[in-house]
């Protein structure tokens, strides 16, 4: 039987536990490398939800006047 593929949140608390203590020899170095891969991934997509609703209605941005307001900062 095939085993059960783990959801992010489980592979994510798996990868905690193997993290926390040093890799002894090459084999366990690249596991641990891919869990902190996996873990940096995981923060990436829980925290970056970004509403599309609060990007509506903006000003338009004339080029010429922010440019020269960069220039006076």
């Amino acid at each position: 039987m095939k085993p059960k593929k783990l959801n992010a949140k489980q592979q994510y608390q798996l990868d905690l536990e193997l993290v926390k203590k040093k890799p002894a020899n090459r084999t366990e170095a690249k596991a641990h490398l891919a869990a902190q891969l996996r873990i940096s991934k995981y923060k990436l997509q829980t925290s970056s939800k970004i509403r599309v609703g609060s990007f509506r209605g903006r000003k338009k941005v004339h080029f010429s006047k922010a440019e020269e307001d960069a220039r006076r900062h």
